[in-house]
């Protein structure tokens, strides 16, 4: 099973990392408009 949770774990915590980057990025857009 951990076989089978390791990758689920590494894909959420890209999709995680993605989502915070594009928030991130966001941000910055409104500061700077």
């Amino acid at each position: 099973s951990i076989d089978l949770q390791e990758p689920v774990t590494l894909t959420f915590a890209a999709r995680y990392l993605q989502a915070f980057s594009k928030a991130a990025g966001l941000s910055d857009q409104v500061v700077l408009s």
